[in-house]
């Protein structure tokens, strides 16, 4: 009789992240907080050729780990969220791969997309604020 190995699941950990969001000089601040889409993700560099995970030299696949909408009243007022999510310590990630905190506005006017996205690191215990 064969004995089949099983391989266990990575044991997860929780963990909160926080922060406050307010607006820069050219972005509405009437925007509604529970508008504002708040994510946890992994960005992956598959080939490991990349020296970073910048949005902005091209797409990077990417793994949204949890998801939430920020708080309080109006982004000119200042907005709060508060993210849990749950993660491997174990977890093998490729070269420059990172965990990232994302924000994002709903769009307010035609071909204007307001952004904000932040490397971290475990254990994660550093607010991150966001200027939108």
């Amino acid at each position: 009789m064969a004995a089949q190995a099983t391989q266990m699941p990575a044991p997860m950990e929780s963990h909160t992240v926080t922060g406050k969001m307010t607006a820069l000089e050219t972005t509405p601040k009437t925007v509604a907080c529970n508008q504002i889409k708040v994510n946890a993700e992994i960005w992956f560099d598959l080939d490991g050729k990349n020296t970073s995970v910048d949005p902005k030299d091209f797409p990077f696949p990417k793994e949204v780990l949890a998801s939430t909408n920020a708080e309080e009243s109006t982004l000119g007022n200042g907005c709060t969220y508060t993210l849990t999510f749950n993660y491997s310590p174990s977890r093998q990630l490729p070269a420059f791969s990172e965990y990232r905190i994302s924000g994002e506005l709903p769009h307010i006017r035609e071909g204007e997309i307001h952004e904000y996205t932040a490397g971290v690191s475990p254990p994660f215990t550093k607010p991150v604020d966001m200027k939108f």
